[in-house]
């Protein structure tokens, strides 16, 4: 299933920088998914189902919930997930290089305007 892949992809970066002790700034912060539209909210109670069956701890949030993390828009309704972390991207790249010997050489600039990187060995 989709979700445990991404739940496993996600697990990856953060199990190798903690256990290679790399300062990345990782934590493990969970999301949200809001709902504008009654169809919107129908479709992610289905998701939350989806990642619950997947193994991913998740819960519906009525719309008065949701306006406690966005006061100022409104939505439906919405579901939190734990699956989800974030790093420091080249703080990670710069921990990972140490133990892969890659050369990181170039920082770039992609079309959709986020930055990214060259590497050599």
């Amino acid at each position: 299933m989709l979700w445990n892949e991404t739940a496993e992809v996600i697990d990856e970066p953060a199990r190798v920088a903690e256990v290679n002790q790399i300062d990345c700034g990782l934590r493990r912060c969970g999301s949200i998914m809001v709902a504008r539209t009654e169809e919107d909210a129908r479709s992610i109670e289905d998701e939350a189902i989806q990642l619950r069956d997947a193994g991913i701890e998740t819960r519906i949030l009525a719309a008065d919930e949701v306006r406690s993390y966005f006061p100022l828009k409104s939505f439906m309704g919405g579901i939190t997930y734990d699956a989800v972390s974030q790093v420091h991207p080249a703080r990670l790249a710069s921990g990972w290089r140490g133990f892969t010997g890659l050369r990181y050489t170039k920082i770039l600039r992609r079309q959709n305007g986020t930055p990214g990187t060259e590497a050599s060995l």
